[in-house]
């Protein structure tokens, strides 16, 4: 049996379904608990994953899908309230590394509490098998956000 176009657009369509769902739960989270954004916390979070690199600006903007000046942006509001620190490049002075500090570190800590609850309640209903099975599938194919990204430090 050979795939038809409108098997991907259901996956697609229930994917985004899947993302709103959670992305909704998320913001009203936060919203309710921090001082972050959705996006200022995907951001963070994609800090965080580099442990304790920095990442220049151009590529969190490509991981955020975000415009350079948008990632400018956000990341400058992240850092107005110590939650991330900018630096420029000692190689090249043209680029700006970004990176949690440890406040931020922190701040995302208490954040991820708030997450992990509002995306629990948002997928209660499937079963832990199903969980399971869309973690490591997404997993699989997106192992870290930053995969594929070139991250000089």
């Amino acid at each position: 049996m050979t795939e038809q176009p409108q098997d991907h657009a259901v996956t697609w369509a229930a994917l985004d379904a899947l993302h709103c769902t959670v992305s909704a739960a998320v913001a009203d989270a936060l919203s309710a608990t921090g001082p972050v954004t959705l996006e200022e916390y995907s951001v963070m979070r994609l800090l965080a994953a580099r442990g304790c690199s920095q990442l220049r600006m151009s590529a969190v903007a490509e991981a955020a899908r975000l415009s350079n000046s948008g990632a400018t942006r956000l990341v400058s509001r992240l850092s107005e309230r110590g939650l991330v620190s900018r630096q420029v490049c000692d190689d090249d002075r043209r680029a700006v590394l970004t990176g949690l500090t440890p406040t931020g570190q922190q701040v995302l800590e208490d954040l991820d509490v708030a997450v992990s609850a509002a995306t629990q309640k948002s997928v209660a209903d499937f079963s832990t098998t199903d969980l399971r099975d869309l973690g490591a599938a997404l997993v699989g194919l997106f192992p870290s956000p930053t995969a594929g990204l070139s991250l000089r430090r």
